[in-house]
């Protein structure tokens, strides 16, 4: 009797997944005519791309940090090929700079800069050294290249790591 009841179970559980099935088969069907062809194919890195940041902050809106840091924070991302970071969960969404990951802020600005083993690759925009209340840079552990930009207006710079 319980093993007849348990089959019955199952059979009424199969009976719904295939009818939900066939409910969003048909939606498909009736949906398709409507939609363009190139909207239809999709990748495998549509499907499992990484996440990335898209750079949508506005600078102007947001009100962490001077305007002009925001701007040398975003330039920095694209100098740095942020899209391919192993972390940029957030970078260039929002208006929260100061919560970007790997920035960190105090009253006066972006204080600290800690992006070590991120997979950054390319060079160190110029600009990185107008970030004047800057205490930290960390970014040892990427595959930076280029010159180091001139850092001398840095003064309250403490810790600099590009190892």
């Amino acid at each position: 009797m319980r093993r007849s009841r348990l089959i019955a179970t199952r059979t009424q559980r199969s009976a719904s997944f295939t009818r939900a099935l066939l409910g969003i088969m048909l939606a498909l069907l009736v949906a398709v005519p409507f939609v363009s062809p190139k909207h239809l194919l999709l990748t495998a890195g549509d499907i499992f791309a990484p996440t990335t940041a898209h750079a949508v902050t506005d600078c102007v809106a947001q009100t962490d940090v001077p305007q002009a840091e925001c701007e040398t924070l975003i330039a920095f991302y694209n100098a740095t090929d942020g899209a391919n970071w192993n972390n940029n969960s957030i970078w260039g969404q929002g208006n929260n700079v100061c919560g970007w990951v790997g920035v960190a802020c105090d009253d006066s600005g972006v204080s600290r800069l800690f992006l070590a083993n991120n997979n950054l690759n390319g060079s160190i925009p110029p600009d990185l050294g107008s970030l004047a209340n800057l205490q930290e840079i960390s970014l040892g552990g990427n595959q930076l290249n280029g010159s180091i930009p001139p850092l001398d207006s840095l003064a309250n710079l403490q810790t600099l790591d590009l190892s």
